[in-house]
């Protein structure tokens, strides 16, 4: 009797292992399964954030872009501080254009291209200054130039304040500003996000001049450009920098310019025609 009693404990205790060798490991299992689901969630959220990124970084060079798959590649000419219209002039017409001092440059729009086939874009913020010299040159080509009226800022839909350059008159070539320099009299101008627009109105196969001379505001449209891609957009550049509108000093600026600024040209492949600091 005890044997069997003995016997039959020692199977309920067998059983009762068994048991629990089962149920910790259905947990285990079960634990394993919740661990790697929560892993591969982390990956997919990492997966999607990166591929946002990386969408957010192409997607001014892509968007609007399908055209090129069925369509020529297109000329513009941007020229960001168009003052009195003297470089659209140049490019439009003639290199050597009379009267027009230091800019008869020879290394201006040093490459082989027909003025008529571009899309000619000026952009001024002084159009009280500016306004009659370079409607005047728009009549003459009423169906290749467009003007917009406005400051380049990283934002559209704001103001800037632009204080006037009273000397306008008589030497024309020099801008208004951000900083009060030549006055104390300003405007307060609509902005334009040039970079956003450059995206919107090109594309990668597209031919791009970009001409960019705005006493300052050429900082933050840099850093937005490298920002967005849209540096990727432009084929030739004319860059002015104004070292008196750098937020930090001329140390700074130097690296700056040196170390990110013509790096980011030179690998967008951008040829650069010029490259002045102006003092």
């Amino acid at each position: 009797m005890s044997i069997k009693v003995q016997n039959e404990l020692t199977d309920s205790h067998s059983a009762n292992t068994s048991i629990d060798v089962y149920r910790i490991a259905k947990l285990a299992t079960l634990l394993l399964t919740i661990i790697c689901i929560l892993f591969l969630n982390a990956q997919k959220s990492v997966t999607q954030n990166s591929l946002r990124a990386d969408a957010k970084l192409i997607q001014v060079a892509s968007s609007g872009c399908t055209r090129c798959d069925t369509q020529p590649p297109r000329n513009l000419y941007l020229d960001l501080g168009a003052n009195r219209g003297n470089t659209i002039q140049m490019f439009l017409l003639d290199k050597n254009l009379p009267g027009l001092g230091d800019l008869n440059n020879p290394d201006f729009f040093n490459f082989p291209y027909n003025p008529s086939d571009f899309r000619v874009v000026g952009v001024e913020a002084m159009r009280s200054t500016h306004g009659a010299s370079l409607e005047a040159i728009q009549r003459r080509f009423p169906d290749q130039i467009e003007l917009i009226w406005a400051a380049v800022a990283k934002e559209d839909g704001g103001t800037l304040r632009i204080y006037r350059d009273e000397g306008a008159s008589n030497w024309g070539e020099w801008g208004a500003g951000i900083q009060p320099r030549f006055s104390k009299n300003y405007e307060d101008v609509p902005t334009l996000d040039a970079s956003s627009w450059l995206a919107d109105n090109s594309c990668k196969c597209d031919f791009v001049v970009l001409k960019c001379n705005i006493e300052g505001s050429e900082f933050p449209l840099l850093d937005k450009m490298l920002e967005k891609g849209t540096i990727d957009l432009v084929d030739v550049a004319h860059m002015y920098f104004h070292p008196q509108f750098f937020p930090g000093n001329e140390t700074e600026l130097k690296t700056r310019i040196e170390t990110v600024y013509r790096p980011a040209f030179d690998k967008a492949g951008v040829k650069i025609e010029v490259w002045s600091v102006h003092r």
